[in-house]
């Protein structure tokens, strides 16, 4: 009995574990000026972030169709200014993110980690 415990565990923790990252994943609408830039901006923030967000990339003709789903999104990341209030936080982020920049990020994950879990 000990043996098929310990074996569930050693083959299905990590897939366990995934399951609950995903749950807490941040949603975060990306608003940049360009398909390519935003694949890169992705790829950045995803190897400084991890699986703590999740990143949904849009144009900047679509955003006020997207931000008017204000329960889709938790926030708006941006290389971009935008000129409408969505009442979603929105993080201004460089073509180049910097590190104030990423634990902004970290720091938002970390206080909706909780609400998201209640």
């Amino acid at each position: 009995m000990l043996e098929k415990i310990v074996t569930w565990l050693v083959f299905h923790w990590p897939a366990v574990i995934k399951e609950k990252e995903v749950g807490k994943q941040v949603k975060a609408l990306l608003v940049m000026d360009g398909i390519h830039h935003a694949d890169y901006i992705v790829g950045k923030l995803k190897l400084y972030l991890g699986n703590r967000y999740r990143f949904i990339k849009n144009d900047l003709g679509c955003l006020s169709d997207q931000v008017r789903l204000k329960n889709t999104y938790d926030c708006i990341i941006s290389t971009v200014a935008l000129s409408q209030s969505s009442g979603i936080p929105v993080f201004g982020i460089s073509v180049m993110p910097r590190t104030r920049e990423i634990h902004n990020l970290i720091r938002f994950h970390q206080q909706n980690v909780n609400d998201f879990s209640l």
